[in-house]
Order: C-alpha cells, then structure tokens, then sequence
C-alpha cells in the first residue's frame, strides 16, 4: 500500500509519478490518496486500485479541496464538529465547506492524526458512532 502527501493531490506530473512507481513496485498495490485528487486520478489511470481518503479534522473548499492549515479555520478543532463531519462524508459522500455549501467527497478511508492530546479517546468515539450507524470498519484494502 502507498500513501502521499498533498502535493500529488495537485500536481498531475507528481501524481501521475507516484502511480507508475508504485504500480512497478508492487504486485497487488492500493495507492492510498486524497479523495477526488490527482492521486486518485493517476492510480485509476494505471488500473491500481485505489482509496480516497478524508480527514475529520481538515475543513474543505466548496470544490472538496481541503483549506491549507495556513489559513484560518484551516482546522476542526471542535471533536463533535469533527465526529459529525466524518460520519457525513461517510454516510453521504459530503462535506460542508469553509463556505457553508456542500461538497462533495468519496471517503473511502479516514485518516486520523495519533499526535494530537485526544486523538484515541475521538478513535474510541468514532469507531462507537461507526457501531451505532452500523458502518463496517475493516483493515481490508480488497
């Protein structure tokens, strides 16, 4: 499996790098990239298979890009806020942007940060929102 920062989720040179590498260098890969990027786009050109990721704590552009974390409001620091915009994207494939309007976004896999103070007490609370809706959490790529 192969995961990458942003810039390939911008960049198509970058991306379109990224997918041939790890389609070289893998037998059976799962490129792992930001949903609806350049990543994404790349892996499904090379036939990889692929899984969009979001962020519960990233806020998002009406266009699903997510804010950079250097503009303000780039960060949900509120945990309900942040509980209730995964189980969105999850659910129904959307995000409420910056700008109040919906965005669309396929999030096929999440992407928790383990560094912040209250990170596995909000996995906790997730992965008990994901139970009660019964939403399957699975470590399986295929």
């Amino acid at each position: 499996m192969a995961c990458c920062t942003t810039g390939a989720a911008k960049e198509p040179p970058l991306a379109d790098a990224i997918a041939r590498a790890v389609r070289d260098a893998d037998a059976d890969p799962v490129l792992v990239g930001l949903a609806g990027s350049e990543l994404i786009r790349a892996g499904q050109h090379y036939q990889l298979t692929t899984r969009q990721k979001s962020s519960p704590i990233a806020a998002i552009w009406p266009t699903a890009a997510p804010v950079p974390r250097s503009q303000p409001g780039a960060l949900i620091e509120s945990e309900e806020q942040a509980l209730a915009q995964t189980l969105e994207m999850v659910q129904h494939n959307r995000v409420r942007s910056l700008s109040g309007e919906w965005a669309h976004v396929k999030a096929e896999t999440v992407c928790l940060h383990g560094d912040g103070a209250h990170a596995l007490d909000f996995a906790r609370r997730l992965r008990a929102a994901f139970a009660g809706r019964n939403i399957d959490v699975s470590a399986d790529l295929e």
